[in-house]
C-alpha cells in the first residue's frame, strides 16, 4: 500500500496516481452524499443545516449577496473573499447561467433557490478539480513515498466532511503547487503561484 517497491516490481498506474485518484473520486462522493440533506428544494421550506451538519456558504451566498440578481461583486455587493475567490465564483455563475438558470434582477425566490442548487453543482465539479490536483501535486512532492504523501489527502476524513463548506480548495491547490515548484528549485514561479494562493484566500 504505498511502500518502497522492491527490485523487480513495477510501479504500475492503479498502485500509484490511478488509484489514488480513485480514492479521492470515493471521498468526493462521500462529501457529496453527506451534502443531500441540507439540499432546499422549496423556497418557502427552509432546511436547518446545522442541524444536519451541512453546512455550506455556497448556495447560501448566492441567494443572499445578489448573485441570483446579477449583480457585480465587489461593486454592487458586498464581498469578504479575495478576488481571486471572486473570480472563481463569477466562473461557476458564468456556468450556471450556461445551464438555463441566468442571474437576473427580476428573479424570484423559487427560481433563486433552482439556481442557487445548480451553481453549488458547478462549484462542487470545479472544486473537485482542485482536490484533483491537490492529490497529484502531494503525490510528486516526495518522489520517494509519494504514494503515501497523496493518500493523506485522497481519504482526509476532514475532505469529506467539511471540504464544500466555501471555496477554500482552490487556494488549497494553488499553495500546493507554489510548494510544488519551490521545491523544484523555481522560487520566482513559487512566488507567482504563492501571490495568486493569497488572492484566493489567506488562510
Amino acid at each position: 500500500m504505498g511502500g518502497r517497491l522492491g527490485l523487480h516490481a513495477a510501479d504500475t498506474m492503479f498502485r500509484g496516481p490511478g488509484l489514488l485518484m480513485m480514492l479521492a473520486t470515493v471521498s468526493w462522493l462521500v462529501l457529496m452524499v453527506r451534502q443531500v440533506p441540507c439540499r432546499q428544494t422549496l423556497a418557502d421550506q427552509p432546511v436547518n443545516t446545522f442541524y444536519r451538519l451541512c453546512y455550506s456558504d455556497i448556495g447560501v451566498l448566492y441567494q443572499v449577496r445578489g448573485l441570483a440578481q446579477g449583480q457585480i461583486l465587489y461593486r454592487d455587493t458586498d464581498w469578504e473573499y479575495p478576488v481571486l475567490s471572486g473570480g472563481f465564483v463569477e466562473v461557476a455563475r458564468f456556468f450556471t447561467g450556461l445551464f438555463g438558470f441566468p442571474a437576473r434582477p427580476d428573479v424570484v425566490d423559487q427560481d433563486a433557490l433552482n439556481a442557487a442548487n445548480v451553481f453549488f453543482a458547478v462549484c462542487a465539479v470545479m472544486l473537485f478539480v482542485c482536490y484533483l490536483v491537490l492529490v497529484e501535486l502531494q503525490r510528486r512532492m516526495a518522489p520517494d513515498h509519494g504514494w503515501q504523501q497523496g493518500l493523506m489527502i485522497a481519504v482526509a476524513p476532514v475532505v469529506m466532511a467539511e471540504a464544500l463548506i466555501n471555496w477554500d480548495m482552490f487556494a488549497v491547490m494553488l499553495t500546493a503547487a507554489a510548494m510544488y515548484v519551490w521545491a523544484r528549485g523555481r522560487p520566482g514561479w513559487s512566488g507567482v503561484l504563492y501571490g495568486l494562493a493569497i488572492a484566493a484566500k489567506l488562510y
